[in-house]
């Protein structure tokens, strides 16, 4: 082999490496969230789920773990969970790629959200008052803790101040 057949060599193998390391990075997940100005959130201290329209590729095993895991942090910033007359209503909405639909619809458990949102709104009226999203690719398997990451910061400012 020529000293100018191991350089092309060498190049086209860096060029893989490159070119295959850059796809297997997800890209990073942006939070943001909006609010209501005017609403007071200091006086809305308790909250109940209530359940979305049903939308195609839905798992209730991310709405559970969703779930669960806002449960945690509105509990340790003062927001109790209450079935009769809660102040807010809460619901999960999440859209996949079409990937993971065709996979979950076949009983695959893997399963990335690509737009996660947790929705507040006051419960006499069910007018959103809050709204959280993490959009990325997000794995929702427990092992991952992506999901719980993406929990955790979307409600990291909650409730604004």
């Amino acid at each position: 082999m020529t000293s100018s057949q191991r350089c092309s060599a060498l190049i086209a193998i860096l060029l893989v490496v490159a070119v295959s390391s850059g796809c297997s990075t997800a890209p990073p997940t942006s939070i943001t969230y909006s609010f209501d100005p005017v609403f007071s959130f200091a006086d809305s201290k308790s909250y109940a789920w209530v359940k979305p329209k049903p939308t195609s590729g839905s798992s209730a095993l991310v709405e559970a773990n969703v779930r669960f895991l806002t449960d945690r942090d509105f509990q340790a910033k003062g927001l109790s969970l209450k079935a009769d007359k809660p102040a807010l209503h809460v619901w999960v909405g999440y859209e996949s790629g079409f990937l993971d639909f065709y996979y979950g619809y076949f009983g695959s458990t893997a399963y990335d959200a690509r737009v996660l949102t947790l929705n507040v709104a006051r419960a006499e009226d069910n007018q959103l008052v809050w709204q959280g999203r993490a959009r990325g690719s997000i794995k929702t398997d427990a092992a991952s803790g992506e999901l719980k990451k993406a929990v955790d910061e979307m409600l990291a400012k909650f409730p604004p101040k």
